[in-house]
């Protein structure tokens, strides 16, 4: 098969593997009722971009999450975290890139949620609250 063949998947329906653009095997396709998932392990170091800030994937996987229906990317970080994101975040705050390996997507650091409570990514950005409010039963307040 030749390498501009391999996108997202091979034509082997038994096949579940995920290849880069240029064939590498770089996780597993999964599917359930909210769509299509891109498995992936990654070295945190390898994977994670500096400028923009954030993890990318191949343009060829969110079409082919796309074409199943949606869903969205999982990523098994060293560490045990577990970052994902759905495409409808690589869709609205997604950054195209091409850095000498094909048409790639960065989704930045703050739309991917995590496994753990404590993660300095949170799954959205947090809104901004006021923080003075008068008290309902303080009787300056009703003055």
């Amino acid at each position: 098969m030749s390498r501009q063949g391999y996108g997202a998947t091979r034509a082997s329906s038994m096949d579940n593997l995920a290849y880069s653009d240029t064939g590498r095997i770089v996780g597993r396709w999964s599917y359930d009722q909210s769509g299509c998932w891109l498995n992936k392990n990654i070295r945190s170091g390898a994977h994670k971009l500096n400028k923009p800030p954030g993890y990318a994937t191949d343009a060829s996987h969110l079409d082919h999450i796309r074409e199943h229906g949606g869903g969205g990317l999982l990523l098994r970080l060293p560490d045990g975290e577990v970052l994902t994101a759905r495409l409808e975040d690589f869709d609205a705050h997604g950054i195209p890139l091409d850095r000498r390996h094909g048409a790639q997507v960065v989704l930045p650091f703050a739309f991917w949620s995590s496994n753990r409570r404590n993660s300095a990514r949170p799954a959205r950005p947090e809104p901004v609250i006021d923080s003075v409010q008068p008290r309902l039963f303080d009787a300056e307040a009703a003055t």
